[in-house]
Protein backbone atom coordinates (compact mmCIF):
# COMPACT_ATOMS: atom_id res chain seq x y z
CA UNK A 1 0.00 0.00 0.00
CA UNK A 2 1.03 4.03 -0.05
CA UNK A 3 1.75 6.72 2.67
CA UNK A 4 -2.05 7.58 1.24
CA UNK A 5 -3.27 5.20 4.26
CA UNK A 6 -1.08 5.78 7.26
CA UNK A 7 -2.54 7.37 10.09
CA UNK A 8 0.08 9.75 11.50
CA UNK A 9 0.21 9.12 15.46
CA UNK A 10 -0.10 6.82 18.14
CA UNK A 11 -3.62 5.91 19.59
CA UNK A 12 -4.62 8.35 22.06
CA UNK A 13 -4.18 11.16 19.63
CA UNK A 14 -7.34 13.50 17.89
CA UNK A 15 -9.26 11.58 14.97
CA UNK A 16 -7.43 14.40 12.86
CA UNK A 17 -4.04 12.35 13.36
CA UNK A 18 -5.58 9.59 11.12
CA UNK A 19 -7.67 12.03 8.57
CA UNK A 20 -5.87 10.22 5.55
CA UNK A 21 -7.56 6.84 5.99
CA UNK A 22 -10.83 8.59 6.95
CA UNK A 23 -10.72 10.76 3.97
CA UNK A 24 -10.32 7.50 1.76
CA UNK A 25 -13.25 5.79 3.46
CA UNK A 26 -15.44 8.20 3.07
CA UNK A 27 -14.46 9.38 -0.87
CA UNK A 28 -15.01 5.93 -1.97
CA UNK A 29 -18.50 5.73 0.39
CA UNK A 30 -19.66 8.68 -1.90
CA UNK A 31 -18.21 7.29 -5.44
CA UNK A 32 -19.78 3.64 -4.51
CA UNK A 33 -23.21 5.29 -3.39
CA UNK A 34 -23.35 7.67 -6.45
CA UNK A 35 -22.42 4.03 -8.96
CA UNK A 36 -24.81 1.95 -6.81
CA UNK A 37 -27.81 4.99 -6.88
CA UNK A 38 -29.59 3.91 -10.27
CA UNK A 39 -30.62 0.46 -8.40
CA UNK A 40 -31.85 2.16 -5.33
CA UNK A 41 -28.26 0.56 -3.29
CA UNK A 42 -27.06 3.42 -2.37
CA UNK A 43 -27.13 3.33 1.40
CA UNK A 44 -26.15 -0.78 0.99
CA UNK A 45 -22.75 1.20 -0.86
CA UNK A 46 -22.55 3.60 1.35
CA UNK A 47 -21.96 2.18 4.38
CA UNK A 48 -19.51 -0.26 2.51
CA UNK A 49 -17.09 2.81 1.17
CA UNK A 50 -17.03 3.86 5.05
CA UNK A 51 -15.88 0.38 6.49
CA UNK A 52 -14.07 -1.49 3.66
CA UNK A 53 -10.81 -0.77 4.80
CA UNK A 54 -11.60 0.41 8.93
CA UNK A 55 -8.90 -2.89 8.99
CA UNK A 56 -6.39 -0.58 8.10
CA UNK A 57 -7.04 1.59 11.59
CA UNK A 58 -5.24 -1.10 13.53
CA UNK A 59 -1.96 -0.63 15.05
CA UNK A 60 -0.46 -4.11 13.27
CA UNK A 61 -1.26 -3.22 10.31
CA UNK A 62 -0.08 0.23 10.66
CA UNK A 63 3.30 -0.97 11.32
CA UNK A 64 3.26 -3.47 8.72
CA UNK A 65 3.07 -0.29 6.07
CA UNK A 66 5.44 1.28 7.75
CA UNK A 67 7.81 -1.67 7.87
CA UNK A 68 7.25 -2.39 4.29
CA UNK A 69 7.89 1.53 3.49
CA UNK A 70 10.97 1.08 5.60
CA UNK A 71 9.72 3.76 7.81
CA UNK A 72 11.31 3.07 11.19
CA UNK A 73 9.43 4.80 14.12
CA UNK A 74 7.35 4.26 17.25
CA UNK A 75 4.85 1.96 15.09
CA UNK A 76 7.35 -0.47 14.72
CA UNK A 77 7.09 -2.02 18.59
CA UNK A 78 3.53 -3.46 17.23
CA UNK A 79 5.01 -5.16 14.06
CA UNK A 80 3.51 -8.41 13.76
CA UNK A 81 4.52 -9.17 9.90
CA UNK A 82 1.96 -9.63 7.00
CA UNK A 83 -1.60 -8.49 8.43
CA UNK A 84 -5.32 -8.99 7.36
CA UNK A 85 -7.33 -5.98 6.80
CA UNK A 86 -9.95 -6.66 4.74
CA UNK A 87 -11.70 -9.56 6.66
CA UNK A 88 -10.78 -7.22 9.49
CA UNK A 89 -13.03 -4.93 8.55
CA UNK A 90 -15.84 -7.47 7.61
CA UNK A 91 -16.01 -8.76 10.61
CA UNK A 92 -16.22 -5.33 12.69
CA UNK A 93 -19.68 -4.47 10.37
CA UNK A 94 -20.91 -8.00 10.64
CA UNK A 95 -20.43 -8.17 14.29
CA UNK A 96 -22.98 -4.66 14.60
CA UNK A 97 -25.77 -6.38 12.21
CA UNK A 98 -26.11 -10.25 11.53
CA UNK A 99 -28.44 -9.89 9.07
CA UNK A 100 -27.90 -6.62 7.24
CA UNK A 101 -24.07 -6.74 7.47
CA UNK A 102 -23.47 -10.25 6.56
CA UNK A 103 -24.03 -8.81 2.38
CA UNK A 104 -22.24 -6.31 3.26
CA UNK A 105 -19.19 -8.58 4.86
CA UNK A 106 -19.00 -10.93 1.81
CA UNK A 107 -17.95 -7.40 -0.79
CA UNK A 108 -15.26 -6.09 2.37
CA UNK A 109 -13.97 -8.97 2.85
CA UNK A 110 -13.59 -10.12 -0.88
CA UNK A 111 -12.64 -6.62 -2.34
CA UNK A 112 -9.11 -7.70 -2.93
CA UNK A 113 -9.41 -11.21 -3.22
CA UNK A 114 -12.65 -12.09 -4.31
CA UNK A 115 -16.34 -13.10 -3.01
CA UNK A 116 -16.08 -16.36 -0.73
CA UNK A 117 -19.08 -18.95 -0.03
CA UNK A 118 -20.22 -18.47 3.55
CA UNK A 119 -19.46 -22.41 4.42
CA UNK A 120 -16.79 -23.92 2.45
CA UNK A 121 -13.43 -25.53 2.55
CA UNK A 122 -12.19 -23.66 6.11
CA UNK A 123 -9.38 -21.93 4.13
CA UNK A 124 -12.26 -20.23 1.79
CA UNK A 125 -15.04 -20.36 3.82
CA UNK A 126 -16.13 -16.19 4.72
CA UNK A 127 -17.76 -18.16 8.23
CA UNK A 128 -14.50 -19.12 9.07
CA UNK A 129 -12.47 -15.70 8.45
CA UNK A 130 -15.55 -13.60 10.52
CA UNK A 131 -14.69 -15.57 13.35
CA UNK A 132 -11.05 -15.32 13.68
CA UNK A 133 -9.54 -13.06 16.50
CA UNK A 134 -8.32 -9.89 15.20
CA UNK A 135 -6.41 -6.67 16.76
CA UNK A 136 -8.32 -3.87 17.94
CA UNK A 137 -9.52 -1.41 15.57
CA UNK A 138 -8.14 2.03 16.64
CA UNK A 139 -9.33 4.78 13.82
CA UNK A 140 -11.83 6.14 15.22
CA UNK A 141 -15.57 4.76 13.14
CA UNK A 142 -18.71 6.30 13.35
CA UNK A 143 -21.07 3.70 11.79
CA UNK A 144 -24.69 4.92 9.70
CA UNK A 145 -27.76 2.84 10.27
CA UNK A 146 -28.46 -0.36 8.78
CA UNK A 147 -31.04 -0.25 5.85
CA UNK A 148 -34.35 -2.07 6.83
CA UNK A 149 -35.03 -3.49 3.98
CA UNK A 150 -34.01 -4.77 0.38
CA UNK A 151 -33.88 -2.25 -2.40
CA UNK A 152 -35.04 -5.30 -5.42
CA UNK A 153 -38.54 -6.36 -6.04
CA UNK A 154 -39.47 -10.46 -5.25
CA UNK A 155 -41.96 -11.39 -7.24
CA UNK A 156 -43.84 -14.52 -5.56
CA UNK A 157 -40.55 -14.93 -3.74
CA UNK A 158 -39.20 -17.18 -6.46
CA UNK A 159 -35.31 -17.31 -6.66
CA UNK A 160 -34.75 -15.11 -3.93
CA UNK A 161 -31.33 -16.59 -3.55
CA UNK A 162 -30.27 -15.90 -6.97
CA UNK A 163 -31.71 -11.89 -6.62
CA UNK A 164 -29.49 -12.00 -3.32
CA UNK A 165 -26.26 -12.95 -4.66
CA UNK A 166 -27.15 -10.68 -7.84
CA UNK A 167 -27.75 -7.69 -5.82
CA UNK A 168 -24.39 -8.72 -3.71
CA UNK A 169 -22.07 -8.49 -6.86
CA UNK A 170 -23.64 -5.16 -8.11
CA UNK A 171 -22.94 -3.59 -4.28
CA UNK A 172 -19.34 -5.82 -4.77
CA UNK A 173 -19.18 -4.06 -8.48
CA UNK A 174 -19.59 -0.64 -6.71
CA UNK A 175 -16.89 -0.97 -3.77
CA UNK A 176 -14.26 -2.32 -5.99
CA UNK A 177 -14.68 0.22 -8.81
CA UNK A 178 -14.84 3.50 -6.09
CA UNK A 179 -12.26 1.79 -4.33
CA UNK A 180 -10.09 1.53 -7.03
CA UNK A 181 -10.96 5.05 -8.59
CA UNK A 182 -9.97 6.50 -5.42
CA UNK A 183 -6.87 5.14 -4.85
CA UNK A 184 -5.65 6.03 -8.21
CA UNK A 185 -6.82 9.64 -8.31
CA UNK A 186 -4.78 9.47 -5.30
CA UNK A 187 -1.52 8.01 -6.62
CA UNK A 188 -1.41 8.00 -10.09
CA UNK A 189 -3.16 11.58 -11.62
CA UNK A 190 -1.93 11.00 -15.24
CA UNK A 191 -3.78 7.88 -15.79
CA UNK A 192 -6.73 8.83 -13.56
CA UNK A 193 -6.91 11.87 -16.28
CA UNK A 194 -6.44 9.27 -19.45
CA UNK A 195 -10.08 7.82 -18.28
CA UNK A 196 -13.70 9.47 -18.60
CA UNK A 197 -12.37 11.04 -22.49
CA UNK A 198 -15.45 9.75 -24.01
CA UNK A 199 -18.59 12.00 -25.73
CA UNK A 200 -21.79 11.40 -24.13
CA UNK A 201 -24.38 9.67 -25.46
CA UNK A 202 -26.32 13.03 -26.87
CA UNK A 203 -23.58 13.92 -28.66
CA UNK A 204 -23.25 10.39 -30.24
CA UNK A 205 -26.85 10.78 -31.27
CA UNK A 206 -26.90 13.64 -33.46
CA UNK A 207 -23.31 12.14 -35.19
CA UNK A 208 -25.65 8.85 -35.44
CA UNK A 209 -28.17 10.71 -37.07
CA UNK A 210 -26.03 13.19 -39.15
CA UNK A 211 -24.56 9.67 -41.36
CA UNK A 212 -27.28 7.75 -41.14
CA UNK A 213 -29.24 10.19 -43.55
CA UNK A 214 -26.41 10.65 -45.81
CA UNK A 215 -26.36 7.10 -45.52
CA UNK A 216 -29.99 6.66 -46.56
CA UNK A 217 -30.10 9.76 -49.19
CA UNK A 218 -27.81 7.22 -51.17
CA UNK A 219 -29.32 4.28 -51.16
CA UNK A 220 -31.00 3.40 -53.79
CA UNK A 221 -34.80 3.30 -53.81
CA UNK A 222 -35.45 -0.60 -54.04
CA UNK A 223 -37.76 -2.67 -52.04
CA UNK A 224 -35.21 -3.59 -49.76
CA UNK A 225 -34.52 -0.48 -48.84
CA UNK A 226 -38.41 0.17 -47.76
CA UNK A 227 -38.29 -2.56 -45.88
CA UNK A 228 -35.45 -1.34 -43.86
CA UNK A 229 -36.74 1.85 -43.50
CA UNK A 230 -40.28 -0.05 -42.14
CA UNK A 231 -38.17 -1.93 -39.63
CA UNK A 232 -36.57 1.60 -38.20
CA UNK A 233 -39.81 3.40 -38.39
CA UNK A 234 -40.92 0.09 -35.91
CA UNK A 235 -37.82 0.50 -33.54
CA UNK A 236 -38.09 4.68 -33.24
CA UNK A 237 -42.07 4.05 -32.20
CA UNK A 238 -41.11 1.21 -29.27
CA UNK A 239 -38.19 3.35 -29.02
CA UNK A 240 -40.63 6.00 -26.95
CA UNK A 241 -42.22 3.30 -25.03
CA UNK A 242 -41.18 2.66 -21.27
CA UNK A 243 -41.12 -1.17 -21.26
CA UNK A 244 -37.77 -2.95 -20.38
CA UNK A 245 -38.44 -6.03 -22.61
CA UNK A 246 -38.48 -5.82 -26.17
CA UNK A 247 -37.51 -7.94 -29.13
CA UNK A 248 -36.95 -7.35 -32.64
CA UNK A 249 -36.66 -9.90 -35.45
CA UNK A 250 -35.19 -8.45 -39.04
CA UNK A 251 -34.67 -11.11 -41.59
CA UNK A 252 -30.82 -10.80 -42.60
CA UNK A 253 -30.06 -7.95 -44.75
CA UNK A 254 -33.12 -6.07 -43.40
CA UNK A 255 -30.97 -3.64 -41.61
CA UNK A 256 -30.89 -4.97 -38.59
CA UNK A 257 -27.87 -3.40 -36.83
CA UNK A 258 -28.60 -0.13 -37.14
CA UNK A 259 -32.44 -0.03 -37.04
CA UNK A 260 -31.40 -1.73 -33.34
CA UNK A 261 -28.84 1.16 -32.57
CA UNK A 262 -31.18 4.25 -33.79
CA UNK A 263 -33.63 2.48 -31.09
CA UNK A 264 -30.78 2.04 -28.49
CA UNK A 265 -29.66 5.93 -29.10
CA UNK A 266 -33.44 7.04 -28.92
CA UNK A 267 -34.69 5.45 -26.25
CA UNK A 268 -31.84 6.31 -23.95
CA UNK A 269 -32.65 9.60 -24.97
CA UNK A 270 -36.18 9.48 -23.53
CA UNK A 271 -35.86 7.06 -21.00
CA UNK A 272 -32.08 9.13 -19.28
CA UNK A 273 -30.37 5.81 -19.93
CA UNK A 274 -26.27 5.67 -19.62
CA UNK A 275 -25.04 4.00 -22.43
CA UNK A 276 -25.81 1.03 -25.19
CA UNK A 277 -24.07 -2.25 -24.44
CA UNK A 278 -24.14 -4.82 -27.15
CA UNK A 279 -24.01 -8.36 -26.56
CA UNK A 280 -22.89 -10.65 -29.56
CA UNK A 281 -22.06 -14.45 -29.13
CA UNK A 282 -19.27 -14.61 -32.24
CA UNK A 283 -16.18 -12.36 -31.63
CA UNK A 284 -16.69 -12.23 -35.70
CA UNK A 285 -19.72 -10.42 -35.57
CA UNK A 286 -18.35 -8.05 -32.89
CA UNK A 287 -15.59 -6.85 -34.84
CA UNK A 288 -18.15 -6.22 -37.43
CA UNK A 289 -20.72 -4.17 -35.63
CA UNK A 290 -17.82 -2.70 -33.97
CA UNK A 291 -16.69 -1.11 -37.24
CA UNK A 292 -20.37 -0.17 -38.29
CA UNK A 293 -20.82 2.10 -35.44
CA UNK A 294 -17.69 3.32 -35.37
CA UNK A 295 -18.22 4.45 -39.10
CA UNK A 296 -21.69 6.08 -37.99
CA UNK A 297 -20.45 7.61 -34.89
CA UNK A 298 -16.72 8.13 -34.71
CA UNK A 299 -13.38 6.32 -34.10
CA UNK A 300 -13.24 7.45 -30.37
CA UNK A 301 -16.36 6.42 -29.69
CA UNK A 302 -16.74 2.88 -28.92
CA UNK A 303 -15.30 0.04 -26.62
CA UNK A 304 -15.01 -3.75 -27.90
CA UNK A 305 -14.32 -5.69 -24.90
CA UNK A 306 -13.49 -9.55 -26.02
CA UNK A 307 -10.56 -12.03 -25.87
CA UNK A 308 -9.62 -10.69 -29.67
CA UNK A 309 -9.40 -7.28 -29.11
CA UNK A 310 -6.35 -6.06 -27.95
CA UNK A 311 -6.39 -1.60 -27.47
CA UNK A 312 -3.55 0.17 -28.81
CA UNK A 313 -0.47 0.95 -26.69
CA UNK A 314 -1.48 4.80 -27.27
CA UNK A 315 -5.20 4.23 -26.52
CA UNK A 316 -4.92 4.37 -22.72
CA UNK A 317 -9.03 5.78 -22.57
CA UNK A 318 -9.64 2.39 -24.31
CA UNK A 319 -7.19 0.03 -22.13
CA UNK A 320 -9.14 1.53 -18.86
CA UNK A 321 -12.44 2.17 -19.96
CA UNK A 322 -12.01 -2.30 -20.34
CA UNK A 323 -12.08 -2.47 -17.15
CA UNK A 324 -15.36 -0.96 -15.73
CA UNK A 325 -17.12 -0.35 -19.12
CA UNK A 326 -17.33 3.62 -18.36
CA UNK A 327 -18.10 4.25 -21.99
CA UNK A 328 -21.14 5.04 -23.98
CA UNK A 329 -20.86 2.14 -26.63
CA UNK A 330 -19.89 -1.38 -25.37
CA UNK A 331 -19.56 -4.20 -27.79
CA UNK A 332 -18.73 -7.15 -26.23
CA UNK A 333 -19.35 -11.59 -26.28
CA UNK A 334 -22.10 -13.39 -24.66
CA UNK A 335 -19.36 -15.16 -22.75
CA UNK A 336 -17.86 -11.45 -21.20
CA UNK A 337 -21.39 -10.40 -20.62
CA UNK A 338 -22.97 -13.35 -18.98
CA UNK A 339 -19.77 -14.57 -16.96
CA UNK A 340 -19.39 -11.41 -15.16
CA UNK A 341 -22.31 -11.99 -13.65
CA UNK A 342 -21.26 -15.61 -12.05
CA UNK A 343 -17.43 -14.63 -11.04
CA UNK A 344 -15.94 -13.35 -7.99
CA UNK A 345 -12.72 -11.71 -9.03
CA UNK A 346 -12.96 -8.21 -8.41
CA UNK A 347 -11.24 -7.76 -11.88
CA UNK A 348 -14.02 -9.50 -13.38
CA UNK A 349 -17.03 -8.10 -11.36
CA UNK A 350 -15.56 -4.49 -11.52
CA UNK A 351 -17.87 -3.11 -14.54
CA UNK A 352 -21.32 -4.79 -13.40
CA UNK A 353 -22.62 -1.76 -12.26
CA UNK A 354 -21.88 0.08 -15.07
CA UNK A 355 -24.81 -2.32 -16.86
CA UNK A 356 -27.41 -0.53 -14.51
CA UNK A 357 -29.89 1.89 -16.02
CA UNK A 358 -28.88 1.14 -19.90
CA UNK A 359 -30.11 -0.32 -22.82
CA UNK A 360 -28.32 -3.64 -23.63
CA UNK A 361 -29.20 -5.57 -26.96
CA UNK A 362 -28.88 -9.51 -27.38
CA UNK A 363 -27.58 -9.62 -31.03
CA UNK A 364 -28.21 -13.16 -32.27
CA UNK A 365 -29.89 -14.22 -29.48
CA UNK A 366 -30.55 -17.47 -30.56
CA UNK A 367 -27.30 -18.72 -30.44
CA UNK A 368 -27.35 -19.08 -26.62
CA UNK A 369 -26.73 -22.26 -26.08
CA UNK A 370 -29.64 -24.26 -24.63
CA UNK A 371 -27.51 -25.62 -21.57
CA UNK A 372 -27.06 -21.93 -20.69
CA UNK A 373 -30.10 -20.91 -21.59
CA UNK A 374 -31.50 -20.70 -18.14
CA UNK A 375 -29.55 -19.27 -16.51
CA UNK A 376 -28.56 -16.38 -18.77
CA UNK A 377 -32.51 -15.94 -19.20
CA UNK A 378 -32.40 -14.88 -15.34
CA UNK A 379 -29.30 -12.60 -15.45
CA UNK A 380 -31.58 -10.81 -18.03
CA UNK A 381 -34.70 -10.87 -16.15
CA UNK A 382 -33.05 -9.84 -12.79
CA UNK A 383 -31.43 -6.67 -15.07
CA UNK A 384 -34.68 -5.50 -16.40
CA UNK A 385 -36.78 -6.11 -13.38
CA UNK A 386 -34.67 -4.91 -10.43
CA UNK A 387 -31.78 -2.47 -12.56
CA UNK A 388 -33.27 -0.41 -14.93
CA UNK A 389 -31.77 -2.01 -17.95
CA UNK A 390 -33.98 -2.24 -21.51
CA UNK A 391 -33.26 -5.40 -22.87
CA UNK A 392 -33.93 -5.39 -26.92
CA UNK A 393 -33.26 -9.44 -27.87
CA UNK A 394 -32.14 -8.45 -31.42
CA UNK A 395 -32.36 -12.10 -34.24
CA UNK A 396 -33.69 -13.45 -37.68
CA UNK A 397 -35.51 -15.73 -35.96
CA UNK A 398 -36.80 -15.49 -32.77
CA UNK A 399 -36.19 -18.26 -30.26
CA UNK A 400 -38.53 -19.40 -27.58
CA UNK A 401 -37.13 -17.19 -24.60
CA UNK A 402 -40.78 -15.29 -23.59
CA UNK A 403 -43.24 -16.89 -20.78
CA UNK A 404 -46.25 -19.57 -22.05
CA UNK A 405 -47.64 -21.96 -20.51
CA UNK A 406 -45.59 -24.39 -22.43
CA UNK A 407 -42.25 -22.44 -20.83
CA UNK A 408 -43.38 -20.91 -17.65
CA UNK A 409 -39.45 -19.86 -17.06
CA UNK A 410 -39.71 -17.57 -20.16
CA UNK A 411 -39.32 -13.34 -20.17
CA UNK A 412 -42.21 -11.33 -19.90
CA UNK A 413 -42.60 -8.43 -21.21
Amino acid sequence: MCEKYYAHSLPGKPKEEWQPLQEHLENVAKLAAEFARPFNGDIWSQLLGLNHDVGKGTLPWQAYLRHSNEIIDDFMQYYAGRVEHAALGAQWLYERSKEAAKLLAYCIAGHHGGLQNWNDYPEHALKMRLGKKFPKIEIPMDISEFPKQLPFKTPDGTLFGFKLQFFIRMLFSCLVDADFLNTEAALDKKRAGWRSKYPVLSELRKTFWSNFDQLRNKAEDTKVKHQREAALADCLKAAKEKGSLFSLTVPTGGGKTLASLAFALEHAQKHHKRRVIYVIPFTSIVEQNAAVFRDMLGDGAVLEHHCNFIPDDADWTARLAVENWDAPIVVTTNVQFFDSFFARKPSKCQKLHNVANSVVIFDEVQAIPVEKLMPCLEVIRELSLNYKVTVLLCTATQPATHFSEAFQSGLKG
